[in-house]
C-alpha cells in the first residue's frame, strides 16, 4: 500500500471531554488543515510503499502519552497513529506564527518517532516540508484548466488554502491574445476539507454560461460569458 495521507491533529480521546477542549480541537484543525493538505498532496507523488499496510498516517498530539503506546497500527483501517507530546501553553504562544514552525516541528517529531517503528520516506517528507517553508508557507495550486476555442477562452480554477479560509479563484484568459480577461473568487469556505469537498468539479460551457458543477448534489454555479 502507498502512503497517501499525513494528518496532524489533537487526540480527541483526551480533548473532547469538555466544550472548551472541543473548541480547541476545532480551532487547531482549522489552523493546520492547509499544512496537512500541502504535505498530503505532495507525499502522494513519492509513491512510497509502506511496510505495515497503511495509507493514512495520523500524528496525534496529547499531553499524556504512555511510553508503550506511542505508535498504534490499525491495519483494518489502513491507518497508523503516532503520539507526540502536546504543550498547550507553547502552542498558544506560537500557533499564529507565520512560519508555521509549531505544526511542522510536531509533524517532524511524529515522522521520526514512527520511523523507529516502520520505515518511512523521511528525507522525501522533510524535503516537502522544507519546500513549503521556502515558499512562504503558501498552499496554492491549479486545480483545472479548460479551453473553449470557439469562444477564444481558457478557464483556470486555482485553489488557495490558508489557515483562515479555502477559496477557488476563477481566471479567464484569451487564448489568441494570451492575456487575462478577468478573474474572481467564486467559492470560499472555512478552512475545513469537509466544508469544500465536492463543491467544485468540472467546467462546462452551456449556451453563454460557464457551469461549474457539483455533481454529487446536482448543485451548479453558473457564470455568464459575455462576448
Amino acid at each position: 500500500m502507498k502512503l497517501r495521507h499525513i494528518n496532524l491533529t489533537l487526540d480527541d480521546n483526551y480533548f473532547y471531554l469538555n466544550e472548551d477542549d472541543r473548541n480547541l480541537c476545532d480551532s487547531f484543525d482549522f489552523q493546520c488543515a492547509f499544512i496537512n493538505d500541502y504535505i498530503t498532496r505532495n507525499v502522494r507523488k513519492l509513491k512510497y510503499e509502506t511496510k505495515h499496510d497503511f495509507v493514512f498516517l495520523e500524528i496525534l498530539l496529547s499531553p499524556h502519552i504512555q511510553a508503550d503506546k506511542k505508535v498504534i497500527p490499525f491495519p483494518h483501517d489502513k491507518a497508523i497513529d503516532v503520539y507526540v507530546p502536546f504543550d498547550r501553553q507553547y502552542y498558544e504562544r506560537e500557533k499564529d506564527n507565520p512560519d508555521c514552525h509549531f505544526y511542522l516541528d510536531m509533524i517532524r517529531e511524529g515522522i521520526v518517532t514512527l520511523n523507529e517503528f516502520t520505515p518511512l520516506p523521511v528525507e522525501g517528507i522533510f524535503a516537502i516540508m522544507d519546500e513549503f517553508v521556502a515558499g512562504g508557507c503558501v498552499n496554492e495550486w491549479v486545480y483545472k484548466k479548460k479551453r473553449f476555442k470557439e469562444h477564444d477562452l481558457q478557464i483556470v480554477l486555482r485553489c488557495e488554502f490558508t489557515r483562515d479560509y479555502f477559496q477557488v479563484r476563477l481566471i479567464a484568459n484569451s487564448i489568441t491574445k494570451k492575456e487575462k480577461l478577468t478573474e474572481g473568487i467564486f467559492l470560499r469556505t472555512e478552512p475545513n476539507p469537509f466544508a469544500f469537498s465536492g463543491l467544485y468539479s468540472d467546467i462546462e460551457l452551456v449556451g453563454d454560461k460557464l457551469v461549474l458543477g457539483r455533481t454529487l448534489y446536482n448543485l451548479f454555479y453558473m457564470i455568464k460569458v459575455d462576448d
